[in-house]
């Protein structure tokens, strides 16, 4: 199965891929391989964020510049893809892998993850907002705690990864999403929806390689 020179003959990509992350998953990884285990589906994180997102619809929406947050965290509430040309993906519980390493850093976050870091924005918001954390009150308690911390963002590199065990992003044709890859590969542009995969497996220890950004 050859393609675009980024595979071999037996669909295994020649390029390393890589996932941004924390030292907050870095145990689990360690135990299960990379997305062996998904804390953030798993744990109730995005029930939590949609119980905090309502408490700032209800608490915060009378105000002027509710339209404003209502579009940037909202989507996240919905699990969606932004309604724009870009397609980004506010949907969280899975594990997405990239070739670009850029990419994969901008996901290495302090928060833990993107969706932890949208939690802790918005309660901000609500704090400067309302003068209070009553907001903290909607959350379970084991998910204020992890709120509460920072952690060291961490880049993972995935060598020999196989063509057999992503998907694409936004549910997109597999092979066609490669060549147009393929095409902007090396040229500085950015497209999401080119460059960021969904793992279908669980990648074990022995293929990955951690270090902090």
């Amino acid at each position: 199965m050859e393609s675009n020179g980024l595979l071999d003959k037996n669909g295994t990509f020649k390029v390393p891929f890589f996932h941004g992350t924390s030292s907050l998953f870095l145990p689990h990884i360690h135990r299960h391989g990379l997305g062996g285990l998904n804390m953030v589906r798993e744990s109730g994180w995005i029930e939590g964020y949609r119980d905090l997102y309502d408490f700032a619809r209800k608490t915060i929406g009378h105000l002027d510049d509710w339209p404003r947050i209502e579009i940037e965290y909202g989507l996240v509430a919905e699990q969606g893809i932004s309604r724009d040309d870009n397609r980004h993906n506010y949907r969280h519980g899975e594990t997405y892998v990239t070739p670009e390493e850029r990419m994969a850093e901008r996901y290495a976050l302090d928060a833990g993850c993107e969706l932890l870091s949208y939690a802790k924005n918005l309660i901000h918001i609500l704090q400067i907002k309302t003068c209070s954390l009553d907001c903290l009150n909607v959350l379970p308690e084991h998910l204020v705690e992890i709120l509460g911390q920072q952690y060291r963002p961490l880049l993972v590199q995935i060598d020999g990864l196989s063509f057999h065990d992503i998907a694409t992003e936004n549910g997109d044709d597999k092979s066609e999403t490669l060549e147009r890859y393929q095409e902007i590969r090396g040229t500085g542009q950015g497209a999401v929806d080119l460059t960021n995969w969904k793992l279908l497996k669980p990648v074990p220890v022995q293929q990955l390689s951690v270090w902090q950004v």
